[in-house]
């Protein structure tokens, strides 16, 4: 015990010497203030008398003065960003003044607040994004907490600077070198305006060039259609509004041709896209399709989330509307009732039948006179109107691949898939769907009110939709690749053309003496000497 009290410490005082000045103090003193007071107050008064202050010798003037200025320097600036800029001014403060009675005597309402709004802010709240990724992880989706925050930040900052309504996340797909972060949104009326004048100007060319059916475009405007939405991509989840990409309208053509492509993304939206059949737009149309795809085949909901919105529908089409009687019930008051999306009892087609699609079902269209007019669109194309007073003008027959028109709020059980794991005997297949009941923990879900609904697609591994029985989310995260039901095959090459045939001045094939068709015959080579079958070996 006693060489513990001789140990020293960093300043070099012992516990032994300090005791000891402790109790030589107590005993010159003659006070009468308490002796655990008096204790306390000597001990800490001996301690300060002992401690060492040492200056930094950063900040010692010397013969380091411009080191030392320099550092005084950085430290203004950083105190300046504490300040309010010179031309800023904050608003005047306003005092609340309760509400006077009226005459009547019935005590008025109390006054609204109303937040003052910069200009470009958003009108309507941002989706939450890590909220959701909390009812995404009991299904096994999980971005990382790291990669959430920063893209729940870095797509505030795009839809405050662009202006974005309808703003929500639609997933990520894998690529070889960089992934590729997608968002959603409702198209930007500035875009709307700048097509109907594209379109106006089309038609106008179309009726002065007498252009052909076979020549004119088939894809739908912005805010219509398959382009009803807009797509921002980024390979950063903290990138900036000026980095994200907006993507280009969706030509029909493109997802009829990605239908037969199975290519991986490279990540870079300036790659070209390989091999059979070829795909000559590049890899940002190749996403564009796949999104398109994935986005109407893949984007459902729980069934009473949606209703049919009939006055819409008179004037733009089919539309819907969300069901405010079910969404705006409060979960846990009087009348609520949670719905159950999934039950152990049920079969996979009784389930599927509580959920719906909310996007419409993309068309395949069938060749008319050599020309697929239909085939990636959503609405039926509609052949221009010829000019009235031309007379030379020629009427367009109508087009009509008698192709049936799917509802807008289609129920997933309606869904058909070729995988033939899913094929029953003497029965339909079953819809491309996998659903369960999930729980963030693993165990007994069936037991938790908070358990969440997942159904998950098998036709586009990586496509979720979860729900709580009334809110509900749709992801996707994959490499955006259709499940094939066998072994990918690349489509065979076109056939070899014919040997080039001799036509008459009829313009048909020439004929020989027996009938046949005259066939060029390949030119002997006359640099190739013939052997003499007669000739002398030795020669």
């Amino acid at each position: 015990a006693s060489a513990s009290l001789q140990l020293a410490d960093s300043n070099g005082q012992t516990l032994f010497h300090h005791l000891a000045r402790l109790l030589v103090k107590l005993s010159k003193d003659d006070t009468k203030t308490s002796a655990e007071n008096l204790v306390r107050t000597l001990s800490l008064k001996l301690k300060n008398e002992s401690f060492k202050y040492q200056i930094p010798k950063e900040i010692v003037k010397g013969d380091d003065d411009a080191k030392v200025k320099e550092i005084l320097d950085k430290l203004a600036k950083i105190a300046g960003l504490c300040k309010i800029p010179a031309h800023m001014s904050l608003p005047p403060v306003k005092e609340y003044k309760k509400p006077e009675p009226e005459e009547d005597g019935d005590e008025p309402e109390p006054a609204k607040l109303h937040y003052p709004r910069r200009k470009g802010d958003r009108p309507a709240p941002m989706p939450d994004l890590q909220g959701d990724s909390q009812m995404l992880l009991a299904s096994g989706v999980n971005l990382g907490e790291e990669v959430t925050a920063m893209l729940s930040l870095s797509i505030r900052e795009l839809a405050v600077v662009k202006e974005l309504e309808q703003v929500r996340f639609f997933g990520k797909i894998t690529g070889i070198k960089n992934d590729y972060y997608i968002v959603e949104c409702a198209v930007p009326e500035s875009l709307v305006d700048m097509d109907k004048k594209r379109v106006a100007a089309q038609l106008e060319t179309y009726k002065t060039n007498k252009t052909p059916v076979s020549k004119m475009d088939y894809s739908e405007p912005w805010g219509s259609g398959i382009n009803a939405f807009a797509y921002y991509v980024t390979n950063n989840p903290a990138a900036r509004a000026s980095e994200w990409t907006l993507l280009p309208r969706v030509q029909p053509l493109w997802i009829r041709t990605s239908k037969s492509v199975r290519r991986l993304f490279t990540g870079d939206l300036r790659a070209r896209v390989g091999g059979f059949p070829n795909f000559p737009w590049g890899e940002k149309a190749y996403l564009r399709a796949r999104i398109a795809e994935i986005a109407h085949s893949c984007t459902i909901a729980p069934s009473e989330a949606f209703i049919q919105d009939d006055e819409l529908e008179e004037e733009d089409g089919p539309a819907i509307m969300i069901n405010d009687e079910h969404m705006s019930v409060v979960p846990g008051s009087e009348g609520w009732e949670k719905t159950k999306l999934w039950t152990a009892e049920e079969t996979p087609a009784d389930i599927a039948g509580k959920w719906t699609h909310i996007m419409p079902a993309i068309r395949e269209g069938k060749k008319i006179g050599g020309i697929n007019r239909n085939g990636g669109r959503i609405t039926a194309w509609v052949a221009p109107k010829p000019d009235e007073n031309d007379e030379d003008a020629e009427d367009i027959d109508d087009y009509d691949d008698e192709e049936e028109e799917k509802e807008f709020l289609r129920s997933v059980a309606d869904d058909e898939s070729k995988l033939p794991e899913l094929k029953q005997e003497d029965e339909e297949s079953l819809p491309p769907w996998k659903f369960k009941l999930c729980d963030t923990f693993g165990k007994f879900p069936s037991e938790n009110p908070n358990a969440m609904y997942a159904a998950l697609s098998l036709q586009w591994p990586g496509a979720a939709c979860v729900s709580d029985g009334q809110l509900y989310c749709n992801i996707y995260v994959g490499n955006g690749q259709v499940r094939l039901a066998s072994y990918f095959s690349p489509p065979l090459p076109p056939a070899i053309c014919e040997e080039f045939q001799l036509l008459d001045e009829d313009g048909r094939p020439q004929l020989d003496d027996e009938g046949a068709v005259v066939t060029l015959v390949e030119q002997k080579d006359e640099r190739v000497p013939v052997p003499d079958p007669e000739g002398d070996e030795d020669d």
